[in-house]
């Protein structure tokens, strides 16, 4: 008997750092604890000037899952995910950003929807909004019921609203290089896979996503560069990579 992904394969949970002392013991715990084991958790540190890296030593000792890369040049915060990108070993990867957290369960039930069609190009679970001090804020819920949406559908779905983290997504790490990583903006990446692969959808929340002041969401608000970056993405998928079935 052939043996399913759940019994086979690697995920990669990459946390790219900067400067998030305050949470990424957080989240590192909530990737230890994940209820599938087959897991390399890398931390890839930007550069950091706070105490993260006396943290993320701290953990580094007490599982030998975790692999720890500690960069002193400081680049973008996309281009820090993508050296995730480069470096990760597993089938599939998470970006958890050192601020949110992941429910134990969220690996084992993505992965029991690759196991039903291995040829999404990732699956979506539903997402907690907390606060610095992790209470919750709200659910954010997008679908009935667990399901495979077409990638054109949710395309659709992405150009009307933002409605997607990295931490909500398990994606195929070949597809995620197959784009190019992330580039410009992290709105781009759930579209431009969209174009290609279909989604898988878990309804139940199997995330945390941080509001906080110090957030580099918070920040990008408060200086309107979010809505432009948002703005901006949608026109260049609609004018470059969008076929035009895909708005009707």
């Amino acid at each position: 008997m052939a043996k399913t992904h759940s019994e086979e394969v690697s995920v990669t949970i990459a946390i790219p750092n900067y400067n998030t002392s305050t949470y990424i013991g957080e989240a590192i715990q909530s990737a230890i604890s994940q209820t599938f084991s087959n897991i390399e958790i890398l931390i890839v540190d930007n550069a950091s000037t706070d105490n993260s890296r006396d943290i993320i030593k701290f953990w580094a000792k007490k599982d030998s899952r975790i692999v720890v890369h500690c960069y002193d040049e400081f680049v973008k915060s996309m281009d820090n995910w993508n050296r995730c990108l480069a470096l990760a070993h597993g089938k599939y990867i998470v970006f958890l950003h050192a601020d949110d957290r992941l429910k134990p369960r969220f690996v084992e039930a993505a992965l029991k929807l690759y196991d039903r069609w291995p040829n999404l190009g990732y699956v979506l679970a539903e997402n907690e909004m907390i606060d610095g001090g992790g209470n919750l804020l709200y659910r954010q819920q997008f679908y009935e019921g667990s399901a495979v949406i077409p990638g054109l559908a949710e395309a659709r779905v992405n150009l009307l609203g933002w409605h997607i983290v990295p931490v909500q997504m398990l994606i195929r790490t070949e597809c995620m290089k197959a784009i190019g990583g992330y580039h410009f903006s992290d709105v781009m990446a759930p579209l431009l896979l969209n174009l290609k692969w279909d989604v898988g959808y878990l309804h139940s929340p199997l995330v945390q996503y941080r509001l906080h002041d110090q957030s580099s969401t918070t920040q990008c608000i408060k200086d309107k560069s979010l809505i432009m970056a948002i703005y901006l993405t949608k026109m260049l998928v609609l004018n470059h990579w969008l076929p035009p079935e895909a708005l009707y």
